[in-house]
Parts: C-alpha cells; structure tokens; sequence
C-alpha cells in the first residue's frame, strides 16, 4: 500500500492535468481537481464497477472525453486514483506514465516498511 504523501506526488508527472484518490467508500484522501466531489463520485463508481466485473484483472480504465483531456481510473490498494491528462499527451504516454510512477512508489513502500 503507498503512503498517501508519495502518491500525491502524481502531480508531478507531465501531462497530469487533475487528480483524485479516493477509499472505496468514495471519500477524498487527496486532490488536485477542479471539481473534486464529482470527480471523486465518478472515480469511484467506475472503479467499484470494473473491480466487479474484473476482479484483480481490473488494472486501469480510459474515458476518451471530447476535449481530449480523458480520465484514467487506476486501483491502488484500497484506494482509486483518477487522473485527467492535458490534452496534448498521448493516452499511451500517459498510462506509461503512471504505472511506472505507481510502480516506484510501491517499491519505495516496500523497502521503508519495518517488519513487525
């Protein structure tokens, strides 16, 4: 599971235009969005729906938006993460992107984990 202070940093990544992480009950853990409730809702909704229909299959979603700023919904442990990309990046790029961003994250965590 990433610390929140490291997931956070997702604004960082080029062509991150928005972002949201919510828990599982849609509650916000953490934004940078325009609007933050709608888009926690609609985070949360589709990742409760593609978890369902796709269990642990269910590694990312694409919303395609007319203004080509599109939505990537990502489960992260118990959390969902919403990204709006700039429209001038590349769905590609950006999904790149972020699955390597959650994949150093999530090493970082594990390697600053104590064992109990």
């Amino acid at each position: 599971m990433p610390d929140i202070k490291n997931l956070k940093k997702i604004e960082t990544l080029e062509g991150v235009e928005q972002y949201i992480v919510t828990d599982h009950d849609g509650s916000i853990i953490a934004k940078k969005a325009n609007t933050p409730d709608t888009m926690a809702r609609i985070v949360c909704l589709c990742g409760k729906s593609f978890h369902a229909i796709g269990k642990s299959n269910f590694k990312h979603a694409v919303f395609s938006r007319k203004n080509k700023k599109n939505l990537f919904v990502f489960p992260v442990g118990k959390y969902y993460l919403g990204v709006i990309k700039q429209k001038e990046i590349e769905n590609f790029i950006m999904i790149d992107a972020i699955v390597n961003f959650l994949t150093e994250i999530m090493k970082k965590d594990r390697k600053t984990r104590r064992p109990i």
